[in-house]
């Protein structure tokens, strides 16, 4: 299964679909804080194929993120790299539903790429689950 997550400047929150081995929509799952106007836009282009979601790709201002396949613990924690307070930080994470799992997944590597530009340190995984600091934007943030 290939999952495309949606981000944009327009509406806070994620869009994620998911389509099968033929390339098929399977989950249209919608996260996002959106004006009715945009839901009803994303609605009528909703891209019920990979083909569909190419051409969207050039009508949008948001960003198009293949997601990791894999959203256990284990990618998280060797994705993060910081490895303080895994007993701690495992049981949050499994507290998460899975699409805070795969938002917390996707943007560990803004939030490295936004720290290391900054001159920060990152911080240990168990704060960074437990602040739901996941759920900051850090590609828009300078």
């Amino acid at each position: 299964m290939k999952k495309i997550i949606l981000t944009s400047p327009n509406f806070t929150g994620n869009v994620v679909f998911a389509y099968n081995e033929q390339g098929i929509l399977v989950i249209y799952h919608n996260e996002s804080d959106m004006d009715e106007k945009a839901l009803r836009w994303l609605l009528k282009y909703l891209p019920n194929d990979v083909e569909g979601l190419k051409a969207l790709s050039s009508k949008i201002t948001g960003r198009l993120e293949e997601v990791p396949a894999d959203v256990s613990f284990d990618a998280f924690w060797n994705l993060y790299d910081k490895k303080v307070n895994r007993k701690r930080s495992e049981p949050m994470f499994k507290k998460l539903t899975d699409e805070e799992k795969l938002q917390c997944v996707v943007a560990v590597k803004p939030y490295k790429r936004y720290c290391s530009n900054n001159g920060r340190g990152i911080a240990d995984p168990e704060k960074y689950i437990n602040q739901r600091y996941f759920e900051t934007d850090w590609r828009n943030l300078k």
